[in-house]
């Protein structure tokens, strides 16, 4: 047991032996007796504190175990098999805890990093009566708890090519080519005849429109990107938490019901693939997060092999990409980048976080010069989905 002192603590220990040494120095009768006072009372307090914390025999947890995606909270209740005499105090997984009734706690959990973690202890704090000293302590949980973190990509693959379906969302804008495709090439495909604005030299003139309107009609065709819809993943992950972003956004938006006839592409740094749907797209992305994450291997029963394929050089192009690879050099002018991740972040060192930096930067404004609308974190916001409660 490691018992320190507080800010009060070291302020009543300065101000007893500064009046100790005075008092002596001085022969003051009263300032030495206030400094042995009190020094006797920081001794007392101490030795309080030693004799009553720490009473604990251990704690045991009504559930063993919890299965959870990546971010969602979980709540573990947990009995004190003995009577508390300290004040549990968050640590690690443990984002909060609090006393419900005498001999029960709750504890929210929170694990930070998708895999197997275990609580066996838990942390305790106690401050002795004139709060000059403090002691922290752990108590074991008997039967330790098993918290398996799943990432929510993961999570969202596995049940799309369990239940053979596919949920998600994508938002209304994302396959609208008004806003999202400013440079969609005009298609072959006659949609409407309409006059012709003032100073503008006409390009296919309705004729029989024009005799029956009396004024010059021109036809309207449907842009190509109506026509063609295109989503290419770029699977080269640098981390798993970017891998999990990249995966659950890519997920939505290929299974959202406003992706009919969408054609699917994942580049995974080598070579382009085409894929036939939600549910190839899944089984794919966990075979690829599997070199960062090997649980998700399981979720894998048969994987389709994969057909090479280019990518598309015209109509309506969606990307979900770190920016990382050579994929944006690549996309065609008039795309759709989706950068829902800071990977940089997470880097191991200050130099390799500037390189990924710097190259991220580089490739946006080259798709940007190219006429690509490059959308980052902070516009995706709200777009990501959710863990489950």
């Amino acid at each position: 047991m490691d018992i320190r002192l507080t800010y009060r603590g070291r302020y009543v220990a300065l101000a007893s032996a500064t009046a100790i040494v005075l008092g002596l120095a001085l022969r003051a009768v009263l300032v030495l007796g206030f400094g042995l006072a009190a020094a006797a009372a920081a001794a007392l307090d101490a030795a309080y504190l030693r004799l009553t914390c720490c009473g604990l025999a251990y704690l045991e947890p009504l559930e063993a175990s919890a299965e959870l995606q990546l971010g969602q909270e979980a709540e573990i209740y947990i009995m004190l098999r003995g009577r508390p005499k300290g004040r549990p105090v968050p640590e690690g997984m443990v984002r909060r805890v609090e006393e419900l009734r005498p001999g029960a706690l709750r504890a929210s959990i929170i694990p930070g990093h998708a895999g197997r973690h275990v609580i066996d202890g838990l942390g305790f704090r106690k401050q002795s009566p004139l709060g000059l000293f403090v002691t922290e302590w752990r108590e074991p949980v008997r039967p330790p708890i098993l918290v398996s973190a799943v990432p929510r990509g993961v999570a969202m693959a596995a049940e799309i090519i369990r239940s053979g379906r596919a949920e998600g969302q994508a938002p209304a804008w994302l396959f609208e080519p008004r806003e999202a495709f400013p440079l969609a090439m005009r298609g072959e495909e006659y949609a409407w005849s309409v006059q012709l604005p003032p100073g503008e030299l006409p390009e296919v003139v309705d004729w029989r429109a024009t005799a029956r309107r009396g004024s010059i009609m021109v036809k309207a065709f449907y842009p190509e990107s109506w026509l063609s819809r295109s989503l290419i993943v770029d699977a080269t992950f640098t981390d798993l938490e970017s891998a999990d972003e990249v995966v659950a956004l890519a997920l939505s938006i290929a299974a959202s019901g406003s992706a009919g006839g969408l054609r699917i592409y994942v580049y995974d740094g080598e070579r382009v693939e085409e894929l036939s749907g939600a549910v190839e797209l899944a089984r794919r992305l966990l075979a690829l997060v599997g070199r960062l994450y090997p649980d998700a291997l399981r979720a894998l029963d048969r994987s389709p092999e994969p057909r090479p394929a280019s990518l598309p050089e015209s109509g309506l192009v969606v990307a979900v990409s770190q920016l990382l690879s050579p994929l944006p050099y690549m996309l065609p002018p008039g795309c759709v980048v989706l950068q829902p991740t800071r990977p940089w972040a997470r880097a191991p060192s200050l130099e390799e976080a500037y390189m990924m930096r710097v190259r991220h930067d580089r490739a946006a404004a080259a798709l940007r010069a190219a006429g690509c609308r490059v959308l980052g974190p902070e516009e995706l916001r709200g777009l990501l989905p959710r863990p489950r409660p």
